[in-house]
C-alpha cells in the first residue's frame, strides 16, 4: 500500500510540474521590425523611416503639391486637417510636420468628409505625381509599405489606426503609376 501511495505522490508531482510549465507566462518579447525598414518593407514615417521614399511619403513631410479642387498645400498633414475642419483656414496650407498637426488639432476637426480616405489618398497621388523625385522613387520601389512610429524610451513601435488604408492607398498609387498606360484614365482609390 505504501508503494502505491508513493507512486500516486510521484504522479501528482509530475502532473503539477507539467501544469506549472504550461501556465508559465512567456517573457514579453516585442519583435522590432524597424531594423528591417528598407530591407523587407518601407516605413512611411517622417522621423523614423530609414528610406528616403518612406520619409517623403509621410504625411508630415514638406512635399508641396497643388490639389486640383482644393489648391496648394505644403504637406498631406496640412491637407488632412484643412479638409476635416468645419472652418478651414488658409494658414494651415503652408504648414508641415508637427506644426501642421499642432495647428490642426486646434481647429474644429468635426466636419464629416464623404470619402475621406479617398480624398487623402488622392492628395497623396497629386503629391507623388507633382514631385519627380518621389514619383521616380515610388515607381522603382517594390517593397511593401508599413506605417509605424517609435514611442518612448523602450522604443515601442506603434501603428496608427489609419496605417492599413493609408499603406494600401499608396500601394494602389504605385501600381497605377507602374501599370496604367492610358494617361487619360484618372487614378481612383478603391477602399478595401
Amino acid at each position: 500500500m505504501s508503494m502505491m501511495i508513493e507512486n500516486m505522490k510521484a504522479i501528482k508531482m509530475q502532473t503539477e510540474a507539467k501544469t506549472k510549465q504550461k501556465i508559465k507566462k512567456p517573457a514579453v518579447n516585442v519583435k522590432s521590425i524597424a531594423h528591417l525598414d528598407g530591407v523587407d518593407h518601407i516605413n512611411i514615417d517622417n522621423n523614423n523611416g530609414k528610406t528616403e521614399l518612406g520619409r517623403l511619403l509621410a504625411n508630415f513631410a514638406k512635399t508641396s503639391f497643388i490639389h486640383p479642387d482644393y489648391g496648394p498645400f505644403a504637406s498631406i498633414e496640412g491637407f488632412w486637417h484643412w479638409i476635416r475642419s468645419a472652418e478651414p483656414t488658409d494658414e494651415i496650407r503652408g504648414l508641415y510636420g508637427s506644426r501642421a498637426r499642432a495647428f490642426g488639432r486646434k481647429l474644429n476637426n468635426s466636419q464629416y468628409v464623404e470619402n475621406f480616405k479617398g480624398e487623402i489618398v488622392s492628395a497623396i497621388y497629386y503629391k507623388v505625381t507633382q514631385n519627380k523625385n518621389i514619383h521616380d522613387l515610388l515607381v522603382s520601389s517594390t517593397l511593401p509599405f508599413k506605417y509605424y512610429y517609435i514611442f518612448g524610451p523602450k522604443n515601442i513601435e506603434i501603428s496608427p489606426e489609419y496605417a492599413g488604408w493609408l499603406c494600401n492607398g499608396i500601394e494602389q498609387i504605385r501600381n497605377y503609376l507602374k501599370n496604367e498606360k492610358d494617361s487619360t484614365k484618372p487614378f481612383v482609390y478603391k477602399e478595401v
